[in-house]
């Protein structure tokens, strides 16, 4: 199993806009981090542990090409708000599998009405396929 840390930042990254400490002043590297996601890629399967804010940065960076699914832990908004930029990886392999509990598939669907509900064509629509799993309870990712 391989697992690549994507972001490893707090919920405003890092450096937080505005601040002045040592860490956010830092000429370190390490002390600039994006907004948390992993990849996880184990036995012929890439999948994304949230899709943050800065997803979209971050699969750039990482030049992913594919993902087989993209697991959502909460709906806080800098574990989804990347979600609209699977829209390329739709474009070239279809459909993805999202998993999500119910509470945050809840949350998911008032937010980002326009993927379950568009009201207009255009502009492309990520493409999704909603899995419901149990909190805490193991689940299987695939068909």
């Amino acid at each position: 199993m391989k697992l690549t840390f994507l972001g490893t930042g707090t919920s405003t990254g890092v450096p937080s806009i505005g601040c002045e400490c040592e860490t956010c002043t830092s000429a370190d590297p390490r002390d600039k981090r994006l907004r948390v996601s992993v990849l996880i890629e184990h036995a012929g399967q890439t999948v994304l542990v949230d899709t943050s804010s800065d997803f979209r940065q971050q699969a750039l960076r990482q030049r992913l090409k594919w993902l087989d699914a993209v697991l959502i832990t909460h709906c806080h908004a800098d574990h989804i708000f990347g979600l609209d930029d699977i829209r390329p990886l739709n474009f070239r392999h279809g459909p993805l599998g999202v998993y999500a509990n119910e509470l945050a598939w809840k949350d998911i669907r008032r937010i980002f009405q326009y993927i379950f509900e568009p009201s207009h064509y255009g502009g492309g629509l990520p493409q999704i396929v909603p899995h419901t799993v149990e909190a805490g309870a193991p689940f299987l990712i695939g068909p």
